[in-house]
């Protein structure tokens, strides 16, 4: 019976002492930077989901596709200095893409969200995330969660599961607003050693179940989004950064982010500045738009064109994301991107990546060349009046995800006047593309409630 009792006293002792525990100094500090490496492949959704009571998990075939520095702003060093620091008091913010989904609906519908922060309060009993920064056609706005969401509990020990529920809006002038909602599931599931390029720890492993939704309005429309995902963490002690952060996106779009802790790696930085061009064999005159793929989060964009035979049209510059580029004359012209991040830079080598060809149409001006739909927005019926007339020209409909009808139910009133039925469409944002016999083409936005 001693023996009995021996035994199980040394294999509690040998459990407690394996144990680690997560507190609150266990989070980033404001003012704290800490390198972390993106990896695409070395981990699959099943090992990814393995866990239990003293696990070995060897992540060290990890290799790099990408690399970057978080920073852990104080508020008063962000857009949001007011909303997220004096009022709101948060500990720190850091950038956050969350919202990327809505910002492309955003452009979408005519407006642009930037410089996305999410901000979050260390206290010594959670980590919360107060709510969001985001800059709209250039105002800075706080989305505000009520009630927030608790990212951890502390202390954060081994078996703890906890539930928590988050919800938040903001409204965007003239517009329409901004909401999110979702429930935030916590499973301590597993303990253990995690190994990485970066190192071998003791840790504990955390499964994270998010059920999110956010949705834009625009006047009487919302647009609801799932943002659903499940997030396994491994933290150590002191690191103030997860060991490993794997985040598997549901839904047909689903996917998994590879996220470590790391040292500098320069091989990470090869073949980060990636772009393309909507179309790479154009006529003189014809406008192209270049498109950043760069992996990462870039702080600054260099292009590069030759010849100089070329102007940036629509606002945009040398140092735009995605510049748009007219050229004034036929010939092959070389595209270079440089990308610059807090940990490093790299660029592209694309020689006579774009081909532009001399026209013999008589070219159409396009400040001459106006494209009206109304009433916007419509419900069964939309006019729509070109300043050109359209016996020979093309009429295309597209959703706001691009996705081009077949058919178009219209009656002509005049050579320049057309009456498109739009009864049969669902509620949302769609796009009619007019291109005339002269190949001059315009896009409009309509909204259908």
């Amino acid at each position: 019976m001693k023996k009995i009792f021996s035994t199980l006293f040394i294999l509690i002792s040998i459990v407690s002492y394996s144990q680690i525990s997560i507190v609150t100094a266990d989070m980033p500090r404001q003012n704290d930077t800490m390198r972390f490496s993106i990896a695409t492949n070395g981990i699959t959704a099943n090992q990814a989901a393995k866990t239990g009571v003293d696990t070995v998990w060897d992540f060290t075939n990890l290799r790099p596709n990408s690399q970057d520095i978080e920073k852990f702003f104080a508020p008063s060093a962000t857009p949001y200095a007011l909303q997220f620091g004096l009022l709101n008091a948060s500990t720190y913010g850091i950038k956050d893409d969350a919202l990327n989904a809505l910002g492309g609906l955003g452009g979408a519908a005519g407006f642009s969200i930037e410089n996305v922060f999410a901000f979050y309060k260390n206290a010594t009993t959670a980590n919360v995330l107060t709510g969001r920064g985001l800059t709209i056609s250039s105002i800075p706005l706080a989305l505000n969660l009520n009630p927030r969401d608790t990212i951890f509990k502390f202390p954060l020990n081994f078996r703890d599961v906890d539930t928590t529920y988050f919800s938040g809006s903001t409204t965007i002038p003239g517009v329409g607003g901004i909401s999110i909602q979702g429930r935030r599931i916590n499973n301590v599931d597993g303990w253990g050693t995690i190994k990485t390029p970066y190192g071998e720890f003791s840790c504990i492993r955390i499964k994270t179940t998010i059920t999110e939704t956010d949705t834009i309005s625009i006047t009487t429309i919302k647009l609801p989004i799932p943002n659903n995902r499940i997030i396994y963490t491994w933290y150590a002690k002191n690191l103030r950064y997860p060991v490993l952060e794997i985040t598997q996106t549901t839904g047909l779009a689903g996917a998994l982010t590879i996220k470590y802790k790391d040292i500098y790696r320069p091989e990470a930085f090869a073949s980060n500045a990636r772009f393309n061009a909507n179309k790479t064999n154009v006529s003189q005159f014809d406008t192209v738009n270049l498109v950043n793929l760069s992996s990462g989060t870039p702080n600054s964009f260099a292009w590069t064109i030759t010849p100089n035979t070329f102007r940036y049209v629509g606002g945009t510059s040398a140092t735009s994301n995605n510049p748009r580029v007219l050229f004034d004359k036929s010939g092959a012209y070389s595209v270079k991107l440089r990308v610059v991040y807090d940990g490093g830079a790299d660029d592209t080598l694309r020689n006579n990546y774009i081909n532009v060809l001399t026209t013999s149409i008589n070219e159409i001006s396009l400040n001459n060349f106006n494209l009206a739909l109304y009433p916007n927005p419509a419900k069964n019926n939309i006019f729509v009046e070109s300043s050109v007339d359209n016996n020979n020209s093309v009429i295309e409909l597209f959703d706001v995800l691009g996705k081009k009808f077949n058919t178009i139910d219209f009656a002509k009133i005049s050579n320049n006047k057309l009456e498109v039925n739009i009864s049969n469409l669902n509620k949302g944002i769609y796009f009619i593309k007019f291109t005339t016999e002269n190949n001059v083409s315009k896009t409009e936005k309509f909204i259908v409630e």
